[in-house]
């Protein structure tokens, strides 16, 4: 087993930060690419994933910019989390910094109908009450 010296460890880790930093990215992509928002309370998560052009890939989820073509139908926060307005189509757009625009599909069904469930709305009742 190899141990590591002080100086071995400052130049792997400036090592690192100078090939992250001549790094660029090539391009983005986000998934899920269509999004189904079913019932009031539903959400889904957006993840971007970028492309360097050593050819690594990488979440730069919390770098992206977020936007909803339509508010109307849905909304997505500042970290990409889209939530139903009312029932229909649009698209929620995301950039990072120095590339183009992708795209995610949102369609939203029964955004007015509130849905229970047993194991998540009823049975923490009962085991509150006794």
């Amino acid at each position: 087993m190899r141990t590591f010296h002080q100086c071995d460890v400052i130049a792997l880790v400036v090592g690192t930060s100078l090939t992250a930093a001549s790094r660029k990215i090539v391009s983005i992509q986000v998934e899920p690419a269509q999004v189904s928002l079913t019932g009031k309370w539903s959400a889904q998560q957006l993840l971007v994933t970028a492309t360097y052009s050593d050819g690594m890939s990488h979440d730069v989820t919390p770098q992206a910019t977020f936007k909803s073509s339509s508010t109307k139908v849905a909304a997505v926060s500042a970290r990409g989390i889209v939530t139903p307005a009312a029932d229909g189509k649009t698209s929620v757009s995301v950039s990072v910094k120095g590339t183009k625009k992708v795209s995610a599909a949102v369609t939203v069904k029964r955004s007015r109908e509130v849905s229970a469930s047993y194991s998540t709305d009823v049975r923490p009742l009962f085991t509150k009450l006794g």
